[in-house]
């Protein structure tokens, strides 16, 4: 099946809230023996499990494909909620990316059926607290290291592993806005300490983790792997955004304005326009979603999706970030931007993506810093002082969050502002709690 076509597999479930099967019982999904599904959103016709997973309480989840349906109230990082993904059955023993466990333990991914220890099987709970993507299509288990591989031999000769296909995609350039470099006494802002290695599991988390002073300054080369910029012509970046799936990229609806899928393309892997390098791949547009609310004058409601028309590879330069969670307190909080923009106001774009950690304002106090109206849908951020923001060419990129799980969410997206990094006049970005549903609808479509 071509889902690039846009079709959807037989065991992709309908969109739709979790009720769908109790307000649809005679839906072919949902009638037990024609399809999965028993009236409650569930598949009802288990697979013949491999022998390392009899007797698994979780089993009516699995349907006679060996897909897992991810039901809808469930978010597991790194996967679609509502969507079925393969277990893999079958398939050969192979240690997949490198991952973290849920006690942080490094490990690989690999298809559950050659790591079925207990404490990954014992319920569907602890096997997704321990899920891992293999590909677009697979769903694996990050496996210990000290954990000795099992071969099944009562299966019928394995399908070659999943592949992982290229990316290609194009977008809709608009405006742009970009990080603005600190004045020269600026106050320098650290995180994490030491050099660390970390283990890339699902979503937001990076390979690694250095020492960082912040303000404007260069990212360092394959730091923010999720970060998407927007070409027009090919070559002009004009905006950015943000990988969130293998095919999805999050933008503002001010960047795809007046724009067709043809007119634009999207780089991953970028880190230096000005040099070229093997890590930068581009993708052309498929399909364009503005938000059917955005206003052009107020700029409410500053939210689009880049379709790709082929799918991203994952890799240590490619990665997608996070969704944060619906209830995510962020007032007072600090977060990072990146961009490509320009380092002052009118100034010149930056050739090198550039960083800058900024505090998040409370609602009211940003309110007082602007006549035109701020809705609970939007997010401020700068310093009162100003001398650090987004800028023009930024338009569209990430405001970033780091969770106490260690993940990256895009908790806002660079929507606009007085200039660039005006004393109180702090920045003003779209809230990407407020479009969750959104999001995932269109993804889904």
């Amino acid at each position: 099946m071509d889902r690039n076509k846009g079709t959807r597999p037989n065991n992709f479930f309908p969109p739709g809230n979790p009720d769908f099967c109790r307000q649809r019982p005679n839906h072919r999904r949902c009638r037990p023996g024609g399809g999965p599904g028993n009236g409650q959103g569930r598949p009802t016709q288990a697979v013949n499990l491999p022998d390392e997973l009899k007797g698994i309480t979780w089993a009516q989840y699995i349907d006679s494909s060996s897909m897992l349906w991810l039901p809808y109230d469930m978010n597991v990082p790194g996967f679609i909620p509502g969507r079925a993904y393969y277990l893999g059955f079958g398939n050969p023993d192979f240690a997949y990316q490198t991952c973290f466990t849920p006690l942080r333990q490094t490990g690989r991914c690999r298809f559950v059926q050659h790591c079925a220890r207990p404490e990954i099987i014992a319920s569907l709970s602890s096997f997704l607290s321990y899920a891992c993507p293999i590909g677009s299509d697979y769903m694996g288990v990050c496996c210990p290291d000290n954990t000795q591989p099992t071969v099944l031999t009562t299966q019928p000769p394995p399908p070659p592993p999943p592949t992982l296909a290229p990316v290609t995609t194009t977008a809709e350039p608009l405006t742009t806005t970009t990080i603005a470099a600190p004045p020269p006494t600026t106050v320098v802002a650290t995180v994490p300490s030491t050099t660390v290695t970390t283990v890339k599991k699902g979503c937001g988390e990076l390979m690694k983790q250095t020492t960082r002073i912040v303000g404007g300054v260069p990212a360092d080369k394959g730091e923010w792997p999720w970060m998407a910029a927007l070409l027009r012509d090919k070559t002009d970046q004009y905006c950015g955004g943000v990988l969130i799936t293998d095919q999805h990229i999050l933008t503002a609806s001010h960047c795809v304005d007046n724009f067709k899928p043809e007119e634009l393309t999207v780089r991953l892997g970028e880190y230096d326009f000005s040099q070229v390098s093997e890590t930068r791949r581009d993708f052309a547009a498929e399909t364009i979603y503005m938000h059917e609310s955005y206003d052009r004058r107020t700029y409410k409601n500053d939210i689009a999706l880049i379709k790709l028309k082929t799918k991203a590879t994952f890799n240590d330069d490619i990665w997608p970030i996070c969704l944060p969670p619906s209830n995510i307190v962020l007032e007072g909080q600090s977060a990072f931007v990146t961009g490509w923009g320009t380092t002052s106001y009118s100034g010149q774009s930056s050739d090198i993506l550039l960083e800058v950690i900024l505090p998040i304002w409370a609602l009211a106090d940003c309110q007082k810093s602007y006549t035109q109206p701020i809705s609970e849908q939007q997010l401020c951020a700068g310093y009162k002082a100003g001398g650090k923001d987004s800028c023009q060419g930024d338009s569209g990129g990430p405001l970033m969050y780091q969770m106490s799980t260690g993940r990256w969410a895009v908790v806002g997206i660079v929507s606009w502002g007085i200039r660039c990094a005006e004393k109180d006049k702090p920045g003003v970005y779209t809230r990407v709690t407020s479009y969750s549903d959104w999001i995932k609808a269109k993804v889904l479509a």
